[in-house]
């Protein structure tokens, strides 16, 4: 958890930026003024040492808009949602981006690796894995136990539709304010028809404890919640559908979830 503060709402935030919480690229005097990005493990200004797509999407715009970036690692469309209302708001933004569905999907099908957390996370979407480490830590200390800990009501519903549920209540919060919204979904090595190759599947294996047989069957299930996300937003004039750009590709990814090159060109081609 080095570079990070714990935020009792939020779990855990990007320490040590001029805006706490939020890594500001570029300068306030950007001719076409300021987006926000948030999002997840992809998203911050380095991941796995990879630059991360926000810095990629502002070399691309050439310098022309200032961005907030405000994401953190684990952060699934809930505390995307919280620090939205609470924080991005206030900001003012021309551009909310936000790029997320990875976790979403992960949290609700206990791809975690300790057992009792990824039961609490199915159903309290709320939590993230650094609040649970927090949590555990703190009742510890103090000779409490876990169960004296009140970590939000159970939510039943599927990753799909709590992720569709909470990025429309974004862009209606959106439209209040006058901002513009646009969301995608993290195209990852477990959606759409890209074939994993020997050295992506050694390094899913290993990260997250896996056997080769186990991840296969956690990508059917993933697939399945992916599609019915996508099929959800189609309607939906704030979605930017971008995660098959690697079907046709081969090695891509550095572990589940990371970008490259074609993504981002992808990405400004739509949103600006």
């Amino acid at each position: 958890m080095e570079g990070y503060t714990f935020d009792y709402r939020l779990g855990y935030i990007r320490a040590e930026c001029s805006l706490s919480g939020f890594d500001i690229i570029g300068d306030q005097s950007a001719p076409n003024g300021q987006i926000v990005a948030l999002g997840g493990y992809t998203t911050p200004e380095i991941a796995r040492n990879r630059i991360s797509w926000v810095h990629a999407f502002y070399e691309k715009t050439g310098g022309k808009y200032q961005i907030y970036n405000g994401c953190t690692d684990g952060y699934s469309s809930a505390q995307i949602l919280t620090m939205f209302i609470r924080e991005a708001v206030l900001l003012k933004p021309k551009l909310v981006i936000c790029f997320s569905g990875f976790y979403n999907i992960a949290y609700k099908l206990g791809f975690i690796k300790n057992k009792m957390d990824a039961e609490l996370i199915k159903s309290h979407p709320f939590s993230t894995p650094g609040q649970l480490d927090f949590y555990n830590k703190i009742t510890s200390r103090f000779g409490l136990g876990n169960d004296e800990v009140f970590f939000g009501t159970e939510n039943s519903l599927p990753a799909w539709e709590l992720w569709l549920h909470q990025m429309e209540q974004i862009s209606c919060l959106c439209d209040e304010f006058s901002i513009e919204f646009k969301t995608l979904l993290q195209p990852c090595v477990f959606s759409g028809i890209y074939q994993i190759n020997d050295r992506e599947r050694s390094l899913i294996c290993d990260s997250y404890k896996l056997s080769s047989e186990e991840v296969e069957k956690f990508r059917t299930r993933f697939q399945r919640e992916y599609t019915l996300i996508k099929e959800g937003a189609k309607e939906r004039d704030f979605f930017i559908d971008l995660s098959n750009v690697y079907d046709d590709c081969k090695d891509v990814y550095a572990d589940a979830s990371h970008v490259q090159d074609r993504f981002i060109t992808a990405l400004t081609e739509n949103v600006l």
